[in-house]
Parts: C-alpha cells; sequence; structure tokens
C-alpha cells in the first residue's frame, strides 16, 4: 500500500483551475454545525495545506469564509467572494480580499488572466455554478469515513453529479484509512 507522503508529494501544481472539496460517507459537505471540519480527516487537511503550497490565488466564497473563519494563507492571495456582497462577520485581514462578485464565471476569467494555478475552495453552490460552464480543469474530492473502495466510488459519483463535475472523466483514487481521495480531470 502506498504511503501517504508519498501521495502528497505526488501533487503537482496544475495550471488553471482547481477545486478541493470534502464529503463524508453519506455524500454531505458539512458536519450538523455547518462546517466541513468535522468530516475532515488529518489526511485531507494535509492535502489542502499542500494544495494551497501549489496554487498562486485561492478563492472561497463568504459563506465558506464565515463557517471555517478563513484567515490568511501563508502560500497565496486569498479572495472571498459574495454574489450580495456581505461580508458580515468577516474581518478585514492583509491576505483577505472581499470582492462582489455579480459573475462568478466572469470574475474566474479575469483570475485567469492574472493567475496560472487557481485553487477553490468554495461551498457546492459556487462549484456547482461553475462547473456548468465547464469552468473547472481539475478536481480534489475527499470521501471521508470507512468505505470500501467501492462505496467510496459511488459517494464520489453522487458528489460528482450533485456539483456538475461529471464531464471530469478522468478520475483516480487514492485510499488511506478513512478517506478515500480522488482526483478528477478533463
Amino acid at each position: 500500500m502506498p504511503k501517504f507522503q508519498d501521495f502528497l508529494n505526488s501533487q503537482k501544481r496544475i495550471s488553471g483551475v482547481r477545486v478541493n472539496l470534502v464529503a463524508n460517507s453519506a455524500g454531505e459537505f458539512v458536519d450538523s454545525n455547518g462546517s466541513s471540519r468535522g468530516i475532515s480527516t488529518t489526511e485531507d487537511k494535509a492535502l489542502l495545506v499542500k494544495l494551497r503550497s501549489l496554487a498562486d490565488v485561492i478563492v472561497t466564497d463568504a459563506a465558506t469564509a464565515r463557517r471555517e473563519q478563513y484567515k490568511p494563507s501563508k502560500y497565496a492571495p486569498l479572495k472571498i467572494w459574495s454574489s450580495s456582497g456581505s461580508f458580515d462577520g468577516l474581518t478585514v485581514q492583509p491576505g483577505l480580499e472581499h470582492i462582489k462578485v455579480d459573475d462568478a464565471q466572469q470574475e474566474l476569467e479575469h483570475l485567469k488572466r492574472n493567475f496560472e494555478s487557481i485553487l477553490l475552495e468554495c461551498g457546492p453552490t459556487l462549484t456547482g455554478l461553475l462547473a456548468k460552464v465547464e469552468a473547472i480543469d481539475h478536481a480534489n474530492i475527499s470521501v471521508t469515513g470507512k468505505l470500501s473502495s467501492a462505496e467510496a466510488r459511488e459517494v464520489y459519483q453522487q458528489v460528482a453529479i450533485v456539483l456538475h463535475l461529471e464531464y471530469l472523466s478522468r478520475v483516480e483514487l487514492k485510499q488511506f484509512e478513512n478517506t478515500a481521495f480522488f482526483s478528477a480531470s478533463r
């Protein structure tokens, strides 16, 4: 069985837009408190840090930033998007930019002119919106829980449908402990 550190080291910088999400064995993106922290594992968190280290810019939505208590990343600038323009509860800090976004696809195209590697750390709403127009080039989906490979694949397939990521047809699975890591690309 491959070592987890080897898996982390195998992650490469991509040119384009990568999304990273976690789901539990029921295909849910948050716990009972509305946060992904309760369904994440140590390994999933390590992958998140690795992917941040490979990105030029990180994008999240205001709801996620509030729930997850986002702070600036030491790896890349973090942009917090809101379609309503509400950033209540979010502190203005260096390295965190609050942006009112009228058209997410257009805003993403603008980012692509300035950044080669974009990491989306947003919830299913913004992810689904951008996936519907096939604006995401790569997806890392962690499925947590004690699952067989077949069970994890079923959850991944449900998640891919919910997020509109079915167009990412090259799917690879690496499984460690209680986390199945799916990597999908065009």
